[in-house]
């Protein structure tokens, strides 16, 4: 049977609960990853048509030619927002696909459009904005970027920090888009999550005129979700009732990596019970995990709580002393707050090396996040903010 969904979800946490033996006793599907979430693969896209459309658009006044068989060698730079799980790397590695598809069309041997010769791409997902530009500087001199005639396509992914508030003297920010105006013949996508974005377009609303582009992906519907639950996640020796699975689908509210680390937690909860079917308590039990339970107490918190809450939507990972400097909260206020809302089960504290980082739970920073988007003031149309 054909496989709708076949590019890769890269943006996945690093968390291995399904094993072999787990994938055995559910008979799960062999394209679900045996090593655990380190990937999960995309759907056809039919959800986002238009975000495709207006990406595929900008990307073809890229190559083409004029009357005189010219290519205009100005770069282009594309921003793609979305909240975290949502689908953003998916969305490029299927963009690359249609490209792949135009490009081996007949009117490139016709001579109207300049096929780009190279993709370099990179995640900045754990790259402070220093480490990040310095990267920056040695691949666009070893790529040619500033000097280079020939058509490049250029990915920059998980640029949160690049739209943090500036919490230091060095403009970052400012040197990074005077870098990449200089660049020859490059049609750059950038990816962020939401909750920089939409705080730095209410600050300082002339950023969005960095970008021919801003597409922004507000997630699958229930359709494309059962579609991956039926492809990439259905047990073939478990039978899940219908109606659980739709409440799973509804809950994780259009975000298809909260769906797959759902089922991720669910299956291997049943397999370490040696259960026989998937009950009630099971999936309480998920939920609490993923923070589900605590969604409904978040107007509870205080003001304090709540805004470290939103504060830390804005990275991946974050630690006090950041959190310190973006706020302007004292370090101690910051910790014991912080303290309190890991005893009470909203983040996860993790440890690398000396560093302490905290994280949200996925389930609290998907709420926060479609929070975000829902109260943002710009008008939306057709899933691209209306700036």
């Amino acid at each position: 049977m054909d496989n709708k969904f076949s590019k890769i979800w890269e943006e996945i946490e690093k968390e291995k609960c399904i094993t072999p033996d787990i994938k055995e006793y559910f008979g799960l599907p062999n394209s679900f990853d045996k090593y655990g979430v380190d990937y999960i693969t995309g759907t056809d896209y039919q959800n986002y048509d238009d975000e495709l459309k207006a990406l595929l658009r900008v990307f073809i006044s890229f190559i083409k030619k004029d009357d005189a068989g010219d290519a205009d060698n100005k770069t282009k730079v594309v921003l793609i927002v979305g909240q975290a799980g949502i689908g953003k790397s998916t969305f490029i590695s299927h963009f690359t696909a249609e490209v792949g598809k135009i490009i081996s069309q007949k009117r490139f041997v016709d001579g109207k459009y300049k096929t780009p010769v190279g993709t370099l791409g990179f995640s900045a997902k754990l790259l402070t904005l220093d480490e990040f530009l310095n990267k920056l500087n040695k691949d666009e001199k070893r790529f040619g970027l500033l000097d280079d005639k020939e058509k490049q396509i250029l990915f920059l992914e998980d640029l949160q920090e690049l739209f943090l508030e500036e919490n230091s003297k060095h403009d970052y920010r400012k040197e990074f888009f005077e870098r990449i105006k200089k660049y020859n013949n490059c049609f750059i996508i950038l990816t962020t999550t939401v909750t920089n974005w939409s705080n730095l377009i209410k600050l300082s609303p002339e950023i969005k005129y960095n970008f021919d582009e801003i597409i922004n992906l507000n997630g699958l519907n229930n359709e494309y979700l059962l579609n991956i639950y039926n492809d990439r996640i259905k047990p073939n020796k478990f039978q899940i009732p219908e109606s659980k699975v739709n409440y799973i689908i509804n809950l994780v509210d259009r975000n298809p990596r909260l769906l797959f680390f759902f089922f991720n937690h669910l299956f291997d909860k049943v397999y370490k019970d040696r259960g026989i079917n998937i009950s009630d308590e099971d999936i309480e039990f998920v939920k609490s995990k993923l923070g589900f339970n605590l969604l409904l107490e978040l107007e509870h918190l205080s003001k304090t709580e709540l805004y470290l809450l939103n504060e830390l939507t804005a990275m991946d990972k974050m630690y006090p002393t950041l959190i310190a400097s973006k706020t302007a909260l004292s370090r101690i206020t910051v910790t014991q707050n912080l303290n309190r809302l890991e005893n009470m089960g909203y983040i996860i504290k993790e440890k690398i090396r000396k560093n302490v980082f905290y994280n949200l739970k996925l389930a609290i920073r998907n709420k926060l996040e479609r929070n975000i988007l829902v109260n943002m003031d710009s008008k939306q149309n057709g899933g691209k903010l209306d700036y």
